[in-house]
């Protein structure tokens, strides 16, 4: 890596987004086919380093953390911006109990 490389990524680090997203009890199913959706189109963008899930397992109470990791910010408010994104999240939140707060961690 020379000095220019590291110039650039400091402008544009690496990400990590952090979603916690509780799903209304029932609509687990649905919830799953959605994220499934979103797992896919996130894989199909630039940058993209990998999605990990973490599911609670409780039925009364079934909340996600999804974490979603890029190679630069850049790519990642692509993704961020995207139409099949948007769409995605649309159909999400009928399934869920809140927008599902995002937290970003760089590097």
């Amino acid at each position: 890596m020379n000095i220019l490389d590291s110039a650039n990524n400091a402008d544009d680090p690496p990400v990590t987004v952090d979603v916690l997203q509780r799903v209304k009890p029932g609509c687990e199913t649905a919830f799953e086919q959605v994220l499934t959706d979103l797992i896919t189109a996130a894989h199909s963008f630039e940058g993209h380093l990998g999605v990990n899930v973490f599911r609670s397992g409780s039925n009364a109470n079934p909340e996600y953390r999804i974490v979603f990791k890029f190679d630069h910010m850049s790519h990642l408010k692509q993704w961020e911006a995207s139409p099949i994104r948007q769409q995605l999240l649309r159909r999400a939140s009928q399934l869920t109990l809140d927008t599902g707060q995002p937290l970003f961690s760089l590097g």
